[in-house]
């Protein structure tokens, strides 16, 4: 990333962590597939959950919008489990790059 994007702002370590501590998420990374997908306006995040406190499809949703809240700017975001266990392949693979991770405890 070469610097903020409009509409973006910021996100403290602390805030991050204590949004992922209140929802349950042990891990939180960002995907950045190349540097040309970098540009997009939406950050694709994967988050790991604690045991027993996966969200489901509603709840996904209300954290996606927490966390476009705390970026400012649009999130979308996925669950690892859900991902790894999508009986299509093309929603399982991994785009290049390695992830950042932001978040895990």
């Amino acid at each position: 990333m070469t610097g903020p994007r409009p509409g973006s702002r910021a996100v403290s370590p602390d805030g991050l962590a204590e949004f992922c501590r209140k929802h349950g998420i042990r891990r939180l990374d960002r995907i950045a597939p190349s540097p040309e997908a970098d540009t997009a306006e939406d950050l694709v995040l994967v988050a790991s959950f604690e045991t027993g406190r996966t969200p489901g499809l509603l709840g996904l949703g209300r954290l996606e919008r927490g966390l476009s809240d705390l970026c400012g700017r649009p999130v979308a975001l996925v669950s690892r489990f859900g991902r790894e266990r999508n009986p299509l392949p093309f929603r399982r693979a991994v785009p290049p790059g390695a992830p950042e991770n932001l978040h895990a405890h």
